[in-house]
């Protein structure tokens, strides 16, 4: 990580849930500085992910399903927006691809990040061994540190 003074990349998951942004305001209160260079990004499910999942008897209905929920992205990102300003974090943010480790473990090596900070959903262990974790994917997988905030007073979503 960057010394004294000079610039930290520091790259943010986000996905709109109550953890990612406690993740978000622990990171603000307890480490950042105005030198940061913030990176926020917003893993989405995309819309060829949608059109497989919608095995519709109508498939008219699909480019409807498709602007909702590029609607329902916008709004997320609009959110995580609305909260760095809120915090007077200068910050960027960025839309990423399926399959979320893999695109912020490639987001955080693109933008040559020094640090990763992501919350947790706090899976339950069968539920994680099942499906496995995001956040235990970017520990195993990224090239930087990474902070997972786990705040106890976020009920699982």
């Amino acid at each position: 990580m960057a010394e004294g003074n000079a610039q930290r990349k520091v790259l943010i998951a986000m996905d709109g849930s109550k953890h990612a942004t406690g993740a978000f305001e622990w990171f603000v209160k307890n480490m950042y500085k105005d030198s940061d260079t913030v990176i926020m990004v917003y893993c989405a499910e995309s819309g060829d992910n949608l059109i497989q999942f919608s095995q519709l008897e109508n498939p008219s209905v699909i480019p409807t399903m498709i602007a909702e929920h590029d609607k329902e992205v916008q709004k997320v990102l609009q959110t995580i927006d609305d909260i760095a300003k809120k915090h007077k974090v200068e910050h960027t943010v960025e839309r990423l691809h399926q399959p979320a480790g893999e695109s912020i473990v490639k987001a955080a090596r693109d933008h040559k990040a020094d640090i990763i900070v992501c919350g947790t959903r706090g899976l339950g262990v069968i539920r994680r061994t099942i499906m496995g974790s995001v956040s235990d994917y970017i520990v195993h997988h990224s090239h930087v540190p990474v902070l997972v905030c786990k705040l106890e007073d976020v009920t699982s979503e």
